[in-house]
């Protein structure tokens, strides 16, 4: 996702939509034509790998509240 500054919107970019399940919890819903440089496919572990990464170098990716809970594939709690 991208936040348009002028618009105050998010716009899709990796995703096609999402809705927000409780103020902590956003569910994706990811492209499926999206493929890296050697060919593999994108899903939902690259953008959980990615959220963490950023995490780790203390990117600021926040919420609205200013928390971040850990990224996790949808049925898969508990780590990547």
């Amino acid at each position: 996702m991208l936040y348009n500054l002028q618009s105050g919107e998010f716009e899709p970019l990796l995703a096609t939509g999402w809705e927000w399940k409780s103020n902590t919890v956003v569910e994706f819903d990811l492209r499926d034509d999206v493929v890296f440089h050697d060919g593999s496919k994108f899903d939902a572990d690259d953008v959980v790998y990615t959220i963490n990464h950023a995490e780790i170098l203390k990117t600021p990716i926040r919420w609205e509240d200013g928390h971040i809970i850990p990224p996790h594939r949808a049925g898969h709690r508990g780590g990547t």
